[in-house]
């Protein structure tokens, strides 16, 4: 009887990165169509109908999540990763501005101040996205650097 050799951990674990890379897109997709019908779907009594006005910046982070990830089943070398999660991390740093210049949720009709905690989570959210921002910048520039 012989015993196959079990597949090299880099197999497997590259293997599992483009499981996640594929999970990420179709969950992008998934939610490309969740957000696109929520005024229609009236779910969330709270959104306003100045959702209408974020809904571009919302699809537009959506899109490019699946447009990286398609790029990361090509190639997810150090370099691309990063340059990959700055472009999101701008563009949803860019959401979450806009999320706090439009505020488009009501809710007047709940006793708990809703709105602060959803600016504090906004105030958050933003200093998050400056910070992986930050972090992948400085990741780019040592991965580029290893390779020359």
């Amino acid at each position: 009887m012989t015993v196959s050799p079990a597949p090299a951990r880099t197999e497997v674990h590259n293997a599992a990165r483009r499981l996640g890379y594929w999970i990420a897109i179709v969950v992008n997709a998934a939610m490309i169509y969740v957000v696109s019908n929520l005024q229609e779907w009236e779910t969330l009594p709270f959104l306003t109908t100045e959702f209408d006005r974020l809904l571009p910046v919302i699809v537009l982070s959506l899109v490019a999540g699946v447009v990286v990830n398609v790029f990361y089943l090509s190639d997810d070398a150090p370099h691309i990763k990063s340059t990959g999660q700055i472009v999101t991390g701008v563009i949803g740093l860019f959401v979450a501005a806009r999320t706090w210049t439009i505020f488009p949720f009501d809710f007047s009709t709940d006793e708990f101040n809703w709105e602060t905690a959803a600016r504090v989570i906004l105030v958050v959210s933003i200093i998050g996205l400056a910070l992986g921002i930050l972090v992948e910048a400085a990741r780019l520039v040592r991965s580029v650097g290893r390779t020359r």
